[in-house]
């Protein structure tokens, strides 16, 4: 029997799949004599060798191989990782619990065969799935919840217990899983949660008493809907809930569809209820309102995108909104629908006086992919706000238009970091080479670079004597905030140290504009007597994140703490760009907290903490790097993947190679390019010859 185990492990080897699937099929046969020969294969790297080895154990079902099986987990190639995976699934221990939650941050095949092992393992696995509830990482929340569901029965009353959490994405999750299992003991529970102070939880709730379709809900979702008839939010979900429990048309007259469910309510109102098109239209008049509200912007947010194209024409004319707020809210949800009526709307936005509007109008016009907007993303190549040319590039990227390559090319002198980064994965991705670039290098050399005349409308700094720098200062006192604006520009452009102590004065200004204008003045003058101020401007709404561009490109330690302290607001912008100024101070203290930033529920923040952890140079970032290769997001994965490249550590080898099977062809480019500087081998982007290289290295 020993022999005929071997020759079959043996033919695990073999090129022709027929060959090692029969070879599986025999060893499952033969069953727990096969078990430990098969064990042992689990350490056998030749190619296919260790996964099918990992299948047979699970259908063997032997409960000796839990430990090897979760060693193999950790195994560097995603075909033995997913197999051992499902294989713990089939063979249901206890102990392989906590490793397959781990696993939940693996690569989407890994992430779904653990969903699958832990629903089959069952009511173990449903406290630590629990847990997995309060995790910051929406995807890693999603896969939690999913196996919650698919475990069904068991896991009700725990999930039932969790709508009581003090965390509301706990809440939200566990009342999406319940209305998937569709249990009957959650309805009343969840119709507690139509009055929850979490806008999140009260669509989940809404959407789960729809799915498990108890006409018990019925009377608590019309007086939720209802009772207030100022208050269209909620209809759009409500509407499809009740049209599920009750298979009734609820597009026609309310009045008459809900008298049968609640004649009082329906009473109460003066007029019948409007069609379902009016109340769409209602809907999306009140949620744009609510747009004013950041307590409640994002959910409002995401209940207009819901809503799709009957939202485009509303949100076009929120573009003219007085409130900033509204404005970048609308550019933003028009940017994911992606409908191309915006497009129009969206290029005019390019030019808005708010900095977060125009930044936003790039990003959507980017998603949107229309060529009609290549033109003016050019010129927003040259506008002085740096997010917005970054944004620009990115945008450009999307659309993948030739026209852009000379502009890309020329943005990539940009003495803005995240501008170069831009630009470079642009033409990367845009022409198949490699434009990577000393951004240090040409900061510096932008920074000395005369500005030329048709950028500013004073002389160029070779030209300005000191009778300019003081009849400049003047100009920051006059009327016209226009004049005091473009005075502070010019004296940041000029560069001279006489100009800091008025720019300082400048800070206090009351037009927003002009304060902004100074902020960026003194960052460009670089003087430490700015440090301060700059420090207190953090505490200015309307410059925070130009304040803190400002300290980052200064680069003083006093700015350590409140930049760290940043990391932790609210507005994405701002946790954006402390991180990228925390880079550029270079103090050893801000390894700590990039590391931390690296777990931002954002993408662009992840982003920026891994340019800056590259500019640390720091070994503690490595790991942190390593780890980032595994993010939700392609563009996250890529610039892990490049920033290990620029540092050289050997210990990012092996999984810069597991990243060559990314499924984003731009991560996989960016692995290959690293992998090349580190090692000095160039396999381009060949998983299999890069596994035999690396191999051959080890043993």
């Amino acid at each position: 029997m020993e022999d005929r185990v071997s020759e079959l492990i043996d033919q695990l080897k073999d090129k022709n799949w027929r060959v090692r699937e029969s070879a599986t099929n025999e060893l499952v046969k033969i069953g727990k004599p096969a078990v430990q020969p098969l064990i042992e294969a689990l350490k056998n790297k030749a190619g296919g060798v260790c996964s099918a080895a990992a299948e047979a154990l699970g259908r063997i079902g032997d409960e000796r191989a839990v430990e090897p099986l979760i060693k193999a987990l950790k195994d560097r190639d995603i075909i033995v990782r997913w197999r051992a995976a499902e294989a713990l699934g089939e063979i249901g221990d206890k102990r392989a619990v906590e490793p397959l939650v781990e696993a939940l941050k693996d690569w989407d095949e890994v992430r779904q065969a653990a969903v699958a092992a832990l629903a089959k393992i069952g009511e173990p696995a449903i406290e630590p799935l629990l847990g997995v509830l309060k995790d910051k990482g929406r995807a890693i929340r999603g896969h939690a919840a999913e196996a919650l569901a698919k475990i069904g029965g068991p896991a009700v009353d725990p999930l039932i217990r969790a709508l009581n959490d003090e965390d509301w994405r706990v809440r939200a999750c566990a009342t999406k899983a319940l209305g998937k299992i569709g249990d009957e003991r959650a309805v009343e529970p969840l119709m507690e949660l139509l009055k929850d102070k979490s806008a999140f939880v009260r669509k989940a709730a809404v959407k789960a008493l729809g799915e498990i379709g108890d006409r018990r809900a019925v009377l608590p979702l019309v007086e939720a809907a209802f009772k207030d008839t100022h208050d269209r939010i909620w209809y759009y979900a409500v509407l499809q809930a009740l049209e599920k429990i009750t298979g009734e048309d609820f597009g026609k007259d309310y009045r008459r569809q809900c008298s049968g469910w609640q004649r009082q309510v329906v009473e109460e109102e003066e007029t019948p209820y409007p069609l379902c098109e009016a109340v769409e239209e209602n809907g999306v008049s009140h949620l744009i309102k609510q747009l004013r509200d950041g307590g409640i912007r994002e959910s409002a947010v995401e209940e207009l995108i819901e809503m799709g194209k009957s939202a485009v024409g509303p949100l076009i004319e929120a573009l003219k909104d007085e409130d900033g707020c509204v404005r970048q809210a609308a550019v933003e949800v028009l940017g994911e629908i992606g409908n191309k009526r915006a497009v129009k709307p969206l290029i005019e936005a390019l030019r808005d006086e708010s900095w977060d509007v125009r930044e936003c109008a790039a990003i959507a016009l980017g998603k949107i992919g229309d060529k009609r907007a290549v033109k003016p993303l050019i010129e927003a190549l040259k506008d002085k706000d740096a997010s917005l040319r970054e944004a620009a590039a990115w945008a450009l990227c999307e659309i993948g238009d030739k026209r852009a390559v000379e502009p890309l090319i020329e943005a990539l002198k940009d003495w803005d970091e995240g501008v170069c980064n831009a630009a470079a994965w642009a033409l990367r991705k845009m022409t198949g080479k490699n434009f990577g670039a000393d951004y240090k290098r040409r900061r510096r050399r932008r920074r000395r670079q005369v500005v030329e005349e048709e950028e500013t409308p004073y002389p160029t700094p070779k030209a300005v004597k000191a009778e300019r720098v003081s009849h400049l200062t003047k100009q920051l006192k006059d009327r016209d905030w226009r004049v005091r604006r473009s005075a502070a520009e010019a004296l940041g452009e000029v560069g001279d140290k006489r100009a800091v102590e008025p720019l300082i004065e400048a800070l206090q200004d009351k037009d927003r504009r002009v304060r902004n204008a100074a902020v960026w003045a003194l960052g460009e003058i670089g003087d430490e007597r700015a440090v301060e101020p700059l420090i207190e401007a953090l505490n200015d709404e309307c410059v925070r994140g130009t304040a803190a561009i400002a300290l980052g490109k200064i680069g003083d330690k006093r700015a350590f703490k409140p930049l760290t302290e940043a990391l932790k607001d609210e507005n994405l912008r701002i946790r954006r760009v402390a991180v990228e100024a925390l880079g550029e101070i270079g103090d050893e203290r801000a390894v700590e907290p990039l590391i931390e930033a690296l777990k931002d529920e954002n993408w662009r923040v992840r982003e920026s903490a891994v340019l800056a952890l590259k500019e640390t140079g720091d070994e503690r970032a490595i790991e942190s790097l390593i780890r980032a290769l595994k993010d939700d997001k392609g563009v996250v994965r890529s610039a892990a993947a490049w920033a290990l490249g620029e540092i050289g550590d050997k210990r990012a080898v092996e999984r810069l190679i597991e990243a060559l099977s990314d499924e984003d062809w731009l991560v996989r480019r960016s692995a290959a390019e690293a992998l090349k500087k580190i090692t000095g081998k160039d396999f381009g982007t060949d998983y299999e010859e890069w596994r035999r290289w690396w191999r051959r290295q080890k043993y």
